[in-house]
């Protein structure tokens, strides 16, 4: 008896091991898969415009930085960049995730041939750098939030010196 009350308890111990892998195993699956998810979605779908196919990857319910709503929003956003650099291209660097949230590290090259947020077209070419956060519930994207290197930004496309502010004085 003692011996059938032992296997009864390691086959539960088991049976609870297996569990917590299991949904580790999950866990680990679902950020492959959000992770994948991000880089199709600079790589393949902004970067070759084929924006009618966000809602593959956004929420009904996705709300952006800005308060954009649902897929829309984020592709009125894109839209925009695309009115102002046509030949924008993004190149992820990084990607990192970990549970529901994806980190990406990522830079564009386009040329300023449009107006965007105002600018009139500089002509110029520009190399742009940032870093986004992506929240996902299940598969889909519910938030996210961009930071980007305005001030270099500016700087390419020369509504702002490349030295904007003067070095330091020696003090000796």
């Amino acid at each position: 008896m003692k011996l059938f009350i032992s296997f009864l308890l390691l086959l539960s111990n088991l049976i609870a091991i297996g569990g917590r892998i299991s949904q580790e195993a999950q866990m680990k699956s679902d950020t492959v898969r959000n992770k994948e998810t991000i880089r199709k979605l600079f790589e393949e779908i902004i970067n070759n415009g084929a924006l009618d196919s966000l809602d593959k990857v956004f929420s009904n319910d996705y709300v952006g930085p800005n308060g954009e709503k649902g897929p829309e929003g984020f592709a009125g956003v894109i839209n925009s960049l695309k009115k102002g650099f046509p030949d924008i291209r993004y190149q992820v660097e990084d990607l990192i995730g970990e549970d529901e949230t994806v980190a990406v590290h990522w830079f564009w090259t386009g040329t300023h041939e449009g107006v965007f947020r105002g600018f009139e077209p500089s002509h110029k070419k520009v190399r742009n750098e940032g870093i986004a956060f992506f929240k996902f519930k299940g598969d889909k994207v519910m938030s996210s939030a961009f930071m980007t290197d305005r001030l270099g930004f500016h700087q390419a496309i020369g509504v702002l010196p490349k030295n904007i502010t003067p070095p330091p004085k020696n003090s000796n």
